[in-house]
């Protein structure tokens, strides 16, 4: 069955299914396109928000080579996902985490409400040089603040009052071996 609009073919049956040619329309908020032998892909727009609602037990599968999450009507990259590379999100355009081969990539400030854990001998380095580092070395079990900066110095600031200072102590915080002011 073929069906035209204005001389122009609009609409086949075929023996895979059906051909559009052309804009497929649902103009009532809620009118949903359902897929699948139980109607279990649902995509529709609620009249706020458009949805893709997968109600059936399998998962959302998308595949692409590189997939896109773009702002409406507009070139700002929200999300951007390389096959075999790397997952980048922005901020108002501006990228401010990133997937790397080596781990991952942050600009700007990061904000946590947990502990940074690190392995035996991870390291958390500093400094565009990498040249403070802050480790626990395993053979051992020491805790190291290092410098590796062979020309600067390692310098612990406090403040300037009378109740303040620096102190070390043992981890029971019961024995000082140094104070200074």
């Amino acid at each position: 069955v073929e069906l035209y609009y204005d001389g122009v073919k609009k609409f086949e049956t075929r023996s895979d299914g059906l051909q559009v040619d052309g804009t497929v329309r649902l103009p009532a908020d809620n009118s949903k396109l359902l897929l699948g032998a139980g109607l279990d892909l649902e995509i529709f727009h609620d009249g706020s928000n458009s949805i893709i609602d997968d109600t059936g037990t399998g998962a959302l599968i998308v595949r692409s080579s590189d997939f896109l999450v773009r702002a409406p009507a507009s070139a700002e990259v929200i999300a951007d996902f390389h096959h075999n590379g790397a997952v980048e999100l922005s901020y108002d355009n501006v990228q401010k985490f990133a997937t790397s081969n080596g781990g991952i990539i942050v600009a700007g400030s990061v904000e946590a409400s947990g502990n940074l854990s690190l392995a035996d001998n991870g390291k958390a380095k500093f400094g565009t040089s990498d040249d403070l580092e802050i480790f626990h070395q395993s053979s051992d079990s020491s805790a190291v603040i290092k410098n590796t900066n062979d020309t600067g110095f390692l310098r612990i600031l406090s403040g300037d009052s009378d109740s303040s200072g620096i102190l070390l102590k043992n981890r029971d915080d019961d024995v000082t071996y140094l104070r200074a002011k």
